[in-house]
């Protein structure tokens, strides 16, 4: 497998280099994952003074708005202020006042003009997705709003969903009737379909990759407690690692069904 050297001197493949950036702890990273839209571009406004950016095209959901002077090199301050229609966003800009690290010459005041860089995250509303890569996009909105209990049920109920998708899909291949692959569904813990099931149905076994049963188990006990009544300290860590024992799960899931098909 080839490696990519990173400027940060990390070598990874390819596959690793896509996973780590769908659970990269940072805005773009985040914001990129649960946007189906990105628009960018840069202007030029009047300190002081509301400008309107117009997108080039309607945003019905917008995630995040970010706004920065232009080459980074100027200091100035500027806020998006409303959105409108969709289609176009007011923002309004002052002079910086605080103390930083810019030079007082870079500092642009009232009055006098600025180039600013901008871009837009943001999605359409009715995402066709499977239910598991719908819960993936909550559980990163949950992480981006530190409720990361909530981002934390998320990915393993994506976990699950994605399992209970593959067995769906592996026995309505042998004849079995929805209402009997219901029924196996409702009936199955959750370790017995990851842990056991997997094995019995599609032929996995653990580890796969770097996901060993060890993994998983942490995952679905933690959930069991949630899910029992019990106090749980989930933290930004724990979100975090959970998100990518998950993602990289069903990456590693989906490999295999791919040459198996």
């Amino acid at each position: 497998m080839d490696l990519y050297k990173c400027k940060c001197g990390n070598n990874f493949s390819y596959e690793q280099g896509i996973i780590n950036d769908y659970c990269a702890d940072h805005f773009a990273s985040d914001y990129s994952f649960i946007s189906n839209i990105y628009l960018y571009g840069s202007c030029e406004i009047t300190v002081g003074t509301v400008y309107t950016i117009n997108l080039n095209e309607e945003v019905p959901i917008i995630n995040k708005v970010m706004l920065s002077p232009y080459g980074g090199n100027t200091s100035v301050c500027v806020e998006p202020l409303i959105i409108e229609n969709r289609k176009s966003i007011k923002v309004v800009s002052s002079e910086r006042t605080f103390a930083l690290s810019f030079a007082p010459e870079s500092i642009i005041k009232v009055g006098k003009t600025a180039r600013i860089d901008w871009a837009v995250y943001g999605r359409t509303k009715d995402l066709k997705l499977d239910s598991w890569r719908h819960l993936l996009i909550y559980a990163k909105e949950q992480k981006l709003n530190k409720n990361f209990l909530l981002s934390f049920l998320s990915s393993a109920m994506a976990l699950e969903s994605y399992i209970n998708q593959r067995f769906t899909e592996s026995l309505a291949k042998k004849g079995i009737d929805n209402e009997s692959i219901d029924i196996f569904l409702k009936e199955s813990t959750m370790p017995e379909k990851l842990l056991k099931l997997t094995s019995t149905l599609l032929g996995i076994s653990w580890p796969i990759g770097s996901i060993s049963k060890n993994n998983l188990s942490d995952i679905i006990s933690t959930r069991n407690k949630v899910a029992h009544g019990k106090l749980v300290n989930i933290d930004a860590n724990k979100s975090t690692a959970t998100f990518r024992t998950v993602v990289s799960s069903i990456y590693e899931l989906e490999k295999i069904k791919k040459k198996t098909a």
